[in-house]
């Protein structure tokens, strides 16, 4: 008898865990509104990791970050240390000042062996946004 009554607990267990389970799994998140009814979507393509060497990243510096003519532009220098020339690819990120992304561009760059380049990317959606901040997300060499 006591047999039996293991084996209901461990059925009646099971159907219980089953049972919660679906009710877990159908819990769905709302899906994302706008208060404007315009389009969520973002420029830039965002959906592909952006290149990005550690090592060449010490190499390239973004040091400025703004607004001109209608769009934002982040500018930096790019050096090379090294005995042969090297081109860059350089990703930059436009974001809020809550950390949105708005925007993401690259550019290249060659730099001369034992020298230095200046470089910029556009973007961020131009006048509609008074504020925002370029984030260096990639460096790599092509």
């Amino acid at each position: 008898m006591e047999a039996k009554k293991a084996g209901a607990v461990v059925v009646a267990g099971s159907v219980l865990m089953l049972a919660l389970t679906g009710c877990v799994a159908g819990i769905s998140a709302p899906a994302p509104t706008s208060s404007t009814g315009a389009s969520a979507a973002i420029p830039g393509s965002f959906a592909s990791p952006v290149p990005n060497d550690p090592a060449q990243r010490k190499n390239v510096q973004l040091t400025s970050c703004q607004k001109s003519a209608g769009s934002w532009v982040a500018s930096g220098v790019a050096n090379n240390a090294g005995t042969q020339p090297v081109t860059y690819k350089v990703t930059v990120t436009f974001t809020t000042t809550q950390a949105t992304d708005v925007d993401q561009n690259s550019t290249t760059v060659t730099v001369q062996a034992g020298g230095s380049a200046n470089w910029q990317v556009s973007g961020g959606q131009g006048a509609a946004q008074k504020t925002l901040r370029c984030v260096l997300r990639g460096v790599a060499t092509s």
